[in-house]
């Protein structure tokens, strides 16, 4: 919920015209993300500890490594649709 706080507010950003409001407006819209990940990663170990508790270390690499490769063929993605 909090990511999509984030999103909509940083698509809004565009019709701000003071420079000073879009600043202030840019980190409050980058601190709610933040947050909203921080609890979305808690929250998924949290779950994966509780559903699996004798195989615990295996599913949260597993849940890393996807993480991980998310986060490094997502921006080459992106640059490509770009």
């Amino acid at each position: 919920m909090f990511v999509v706080i984030q999103l909509l507010l940083l698509g809004f950003l565009m019709f701000v015209d003071n420079l000073y409001m879009f600043i202030g407006l840019s980190f409050v819209a980058q601190t709610i993300g933040g947050v909203g990940a921080g609890l979305n990663s808690t929250c998924a170990i949290a779950i994966i500890s509780s559903f699996f508790p004798t195989e615990k270390e295996f599913y949260i690499g597993i849940l890393e490594g996807g993480i991980g490769i998310g986060m490094l063929v997502g921006p080459l993605c992106g640059a490509f649709l770009n």
